[in-house]
């Protein structure tokens, strides 16, 4: 295969790190399409460290509750032994968001299918901020 480098970048790599992380959110999207919830993505050029939105439902009905993901897929994140979600700097915008972020892990086969996926909880909220007296 050919690489090309424009600008300092390996767009072939590029590519497929691209390619990857788009198996891994559209398999989170077959998962909440199963449960009839709305999976809203968001676009690359919108990413800021939340991949998708997910509207939940009960009985058909909107809940009005909704969630933030943020979607890691690749052998790096997977071992047998653990699985972990890197936070790249991501806290600080997390903790400032009106609705639950949580970051989900996948792993996928040799055959580019989705073998494994792990859940994260939410950051915890940052700590009050001490008010400084006025002189």
């Amino acid at each position: 295969m050919n690489h090309f480098d424009v600008w300092g970048r390996d767009f072939l790599l590029v590519n497929k790190t691209i390619k990857k992380g788009e198996r891994g959110i559209n398999y989170l999207k077959t998962i909440v399409d199963q449960y009839e919830c709305f999976f809203h993505k968001n676009d690359q050029e919108n990413d800021v460290g939340l991949d998708c939105f997910i509207e939940f439902t009960k009985n058909g009905d909107e809940t009005g509750k909704i969630v933030a993901i943020q979607v890691k897929n690749g052998s790096s994140y997977n071992t047998e032994e653990i699985c972990k979600f890197p936070i790249d700097g991501h806290e600080r915008y997390w903790t400032k968001c009106v609705v639950p972020v949580y970051g989900v892990v996948m792993n996928e086969d040799d055959s580019k299918n989705i073998i494994s996926a792990c859940w994260f909880p939410p950051p915890p909220p940052p700590p009050p901020r001490t008010p400084h007296p006025t002189p």
